[in-house]
């Protein structure tokens, strides 16, 4: 898992840091990069050799400065979204547009956290949904629940018509030395299984200089 800052936002930025993230994974072949969208709306990378990665890109706009987040991964699909963080009590109509009774664990963990527990919330789903590529789902159609420190796990709520991918979701902070007063939550999603399990993005390989980004811990138990 290889995640990069994108700023300013540009799609020739975007790919200036998807060379440099592939180079970073080992990725030879990276001089010519092109993305390809699925039928699904996701988007893959393809490099000079034939070799595909997934990826894929999250816009914080209501930053001081629009930047974008993106994270690659030749190994399994992935969301990812990034949200200002604010030290908030969170919003009870926005909490209710989005969560149902089933949430109340994982809300209660991510409110521990002392920041607005509802954009908490909305990063683990909107990044979960991003994963599958079912963004246009009702976000009550999910469930979210505490499966270990910091990594939240995806169920389908009494709401939901159709099936939820088993997903899980790791949390992440990310904080840009120029603006040291902003906390930004960033949230990456993969299918689960045991062995994504053992090796869940709390360390991911970082790029972005002047930026600083770490794994969050809650209270959380599988």
């Amino acid at each position: 898992m290889h995640i990069g800052i994108v700023q300013p936002d540009t799609a020739s930025r975007r790919i200036e840091i998807l060379r440099e993230l592939l180079l970073a994974a080992g990725q030879s072949g990276a001089e010519t990069v092109e993305l390809m969208r699925e039928p699904n709306g996701k988007q893959k990378l393809e490099c000079d050799d034939g070799r595909k990665w997934h990826c894929n890109f999250s816009r914080v706009r209501n930053a001081p400065q629009i930047f974008g987040v993106v994270a690659i991964s030749n190994e399994t699909e992935l969301g990812i979204d990034v949200e200002v963080w604010p030290e908030t009590a969170a919003d009870p109509d926005f909490l209710d547009s989005i969560s149902t009774s089933e949430d109340a664990s994982a809300i209660g963990s991510l409110a521990g956290l002392n920041r607005d527990a509802g954009i908490a919330l909305w990063v683990i789903k909107e990044a979960a949904l991003k994963c599958t590529g079912d963004v246009m789902i009702d976000p009550r159609h999910l469930t979210v629940s505490p499966f270990r420190d910091g990594i939240y796990r995806i169920g389908p709520s009494p709401l939901a018509g159709a099936p939820v991918p088993d997903v899980i979701v790791a949390l992440l902070s990310i904080r840009a030395l120029k603006w040291p007063e902003t906390e930004f939550l960033c949230g990456v999603a993969l299918p689960y299984s045991d062995r994504i399990v053992k090796t869940a993005p709390t360390n991911p390989v970082f790029a972005g200089t002047g930026w600083q980004i770490m794994a969050l811990k809650t209270r959380t138990h599988s």
